[in-house]
């Protein structure tokens, strides 16, 4: 068990690692917990290891490097039944391919037609389903930004003006803080958020902009009330 211990702790330090945009360390941590992980024949911390190691090489620029990365993390993801490592997998191979991760599930239709003679008295044409009254109003970009923006400022207690577009770690997010925003993020909007959102979305602009797309596409309702 020792190696593996040792694998997770190298992917931690690698993930902070990124946090801190330092990518050649974060390859380093990552190739070390990959070998401990080999070591111990542990395919959900390899898998890790690799999306750690590809999440850096696409940072870097080398997206076929990534892409070969993750189509070998993908396979010992799906083989550990690491369903969460694998959804990030998905998500990152998405990213660089500019592809939908996977195909949203179908909505049902607001309406569904009844046989009948709409003319006659009281023959309904349509009968609604419950939820599919309401006009979707997608969220304010701005009023997701200034919501970002106060959580920042809260767990930072800073006196100075949060800027959008500086990255979230120089306004002094911190890893304990990244973990603490995204846990507030998704309970404010219902939406789920991958652990590595704050270095896929690193600054306040960034992350509203994700956050605006996700509650349009998933026709999630959020006002700042």
């Amino acid at each position: 068990g020792d190696h593996v211990s040792e694998s997770d702790g190298f992917c931690w330090v690698a993930f902070f690692q990124l946090l801190m945009d330092k990518l050649n360390e974060a390859k380093q941590s990552a190739n070390s917990a990959l070998s401990q992980a080999k070591a111990a024949g542990e395919q959900s911390s390899q898998a890790w290891a690799m999306l750690l190691l590809a999440t850096a090489s696409f940072r870097s620029r080398d997206s076929p490097g990534a892409l070969t990365l993750l189509s070998e993390a993908h396979v010992l993801a799906k083989s550990a039944d690491a369903s969460d490592i694998l959804l990030q997998i998905e998500e990152l191979q998405a990213e660089i391919t500019g592809a939908p991760a996977r195909a949203a599930p179908t909505k049902a239709p607001t309406s569904i037609d009844v046989p009948g003679d709409a003319d006659a008295p009281g023959a309904a044409a349509s009968v609604a389903v419950p939820g599919g009254g309401e006009i979707f109003q997608a969220p304010d970009p701005a009023m997701v930004k200034q919501f970002i923006v106060g959580l920042v400022v809260n767990m930072t207690g800073s006196q100075d003006e949060v800027e959008a577009d500086v990255p979230l770690m120089e306004s002094g997010i911190d890893s304990l803080a990244s973990v603490e925003l995204r846990t507030q993020l998704q309970k404010e909007f219902r939406v789920n958020l991958p652990s590595t959102v704050i270095f896929n979305f690193p600054t306040i602009s960034s992350m509203s902009q994700m956050l605006v797309e996700e509650c349009t596409n998933k026709k999630i309702a959020w006002s700042s009330q």
